[in-house]
């Protein structure tokens, strides 16, 4: 095995670093917005709310009463919630793949 430069190893220490902290925030948001019994203001749940929220804006932005707007936003909370565990499934998936790689 060749004995690598210092910049390729701080750059695979820095793959691992990023790829630990990417699984330890996913997870803490996870356990932030479902097992934590108050009101969590988590930065990745707030992200991929307000990411849902612009997509239900676009297909409201035509809705002329507030029982047509009503209609298709009563979507929007379990749509979000429903999408945050394929993001944080991803992110994991992620994480471990920078620790995977990092040594190779």
């Amino acid at each position: 095995m060749p004995i690598d430069s210092l910049p390729q190893l701080l750059l695979r220490a820095a793959a691992a670093l990023v790829g630990i902290l990417l699984v330890l925030a996913t997870i803490y948001s996870a356990v932030e917005t479902f097992v934590v019994p108050r009101s969590a203001n988590d930065p990745l749940t707030r992200f991929v709310f307000r990411r849902i929220f612009a997509i239900f804006l676009f297909f409201t932005r035509n809705a002329k009463t507030y029982a047509e707007r009503d209609r298709v936003m009563a979507f929007f909370a379990p749509t979000g919630l429903l999408m945050l565990p394929p993001v944080w499934i991803f992110l994991v998936m992620m994480g471990f793949t920078l620790i995977l790689v990092a040594p190779h």
